[in-house]
């Protein structure tokens, strides 16, 4: 696994092949920006960072699936929106584990 995140008894993961949606992170995306310069460091977040990484996420999916090339990032980011926001409406932060 590229990198694991956890709360409670909930995992998810970005696999190295996944990501490429990295891509089209751009300014005015903070929790997107400190996973993708933090990604091998172990990055967490904090219960408010989850509910904006939802936000942001939501944000660049929308650019992801105008092209068919890039489409198939989507399913990564419908599990990540998902896990985040799960993890913001439980009140749990985020901790994640890199390789």
């Amino acid at each position: 696994m590229a990198c694991d995140f956890y709360f409670d008894s909930n995992y998810e993961c970005i696999e190295h092949h996944e990501e490429s949606f990295f891509s089209f992170v751009t300014d005015g995306l903070p929790q997107l920006q400190k996973l993708k310069a933090n990604f091998y460091r172990d990055p967490g977040f904090t219960n408010e960072e989850c509910n904006s990484m939802v936000h942001e996420l939501i944000s660049i999916r929308a650019e992801i699936i105008k092209t068919k090339e890039t489409a198939y990032i989507a399913k990564v980011l419908d599990r990540l929106i998902l896990f985040f926001s799960t993890a913001y409406i439980g009140q749990f932060s985020v901790r994640t584990v890199s390789d």
